[in-house]
């Protein structure tokens, strides 16, 4: 099956069922066919919706604003030049399925979304409800960065990828902001964002200057390693379902 970019940036060739099912999505093992935005050859994953098929591109855009926010955020990171290892990640390309077999799991038409794969070995190191792997890895002073940075309005966590000797390659973050679902249903808005700042415990990375979050919150997050989702909550929004419910949106934008 291919798929050929809005921007005709790339095309895609990849397998015909899911490599990996998360809570919101499907994740497929592809490869760039053509030299573009990425080199012919080069392996990536691509995404699709599980609980609807998109027909309409602007579908994608919570999960493009996500993922450009981060990377406006790593861009600033790097350049504040705080530790010896650099940050990265990946805008997918949000692409229309030009071709479909008969039996698979994509239909003509549909918008999906493309990264290049990331390879070696996958981590998680916190959470969007709090949770921590250690202490005092950088990452979570790196989140405490960005609600520093954006004058306590957001924070990038969910924090996961490859860990090599002077990166960290970072896929699938959540940002919690003070509008809930603004970036997707991991965004568990003002109350998650207060919530996962005073439950943050800052460690040598982190700068004294930076914003924080003394006071305890009167509303709190169940900490889990797993993504917390909006329709977990019982907060009542656009597109958000009380929990024990199968979860139907008008917007989704969560990575696997």
């Amino acid at each position: 099956m291919t798929v050929t970019s809005n921007n005709k940036h790339c095309t895609v060739l990849w397998e015909k069922n899911p490599w990996e099912k998360g809570a919101c999505r499907y994740a497929y093992r592809g490869v760039y066919i053509k030299d573009g935005a990425w080199k012919k050859g080069t392996k990536c994953v691509v995404k699709q919706f599980i609980d609807k098929r998109i027909f309409e591109e602007k579908e994608w855009e919570p999960e493009n604003d996500l993922m450009k926010k981060c990377k406006e955020f790593i861009d600033q990171w790097n350049k504040a030049n705080f530790i010896n290892k650099t940050y990265h990640i990946f805008v997918p390309e949000i692409m229309k399925c030009t071709y479909a077999i008969k039996d698979g799991g994509m239909k003509l038409n549909e918008w999906v979304a493309a990264e290049p794969y990331i390879s070696g070995n996958y981590e998680k190191w916190n959470s969007n409800s709090g949770w921590v792997s250690n202490i005092d890895l950088s990452v979570n002073a790196f989140s405490h960065f960005t609600f520093d940075y954006s004058k306590g309005k957001m924070v990038l966590c969910d924090m996961q990828g490859v860990r090599k000797n002077n990166k960290y390659h970072i896929t699938d973050p959540a940002i919690l902001s003070t509008k809930a679902g603004q970036f997707g249903m991991t965004d568990l808005g003002p109350t998650g964002l207060e919530d996962w700042m005073f439950k943050h415990v800052c460690n040598k990375y982190c700068k004294s200057t930076w914003l924080n979050v003394k006071t305890k919150p009167k509303n709190t997050i169940q900490v889990k390693q797993a993504s917390s989702y909006l329709w977990e909550t019982h907060k009542s929004g656009p597109g958000v379902l009380k929990i024990g419910k199968n979860p139907e949106f008008s917007i989704m934008a969560n990575f696997l």
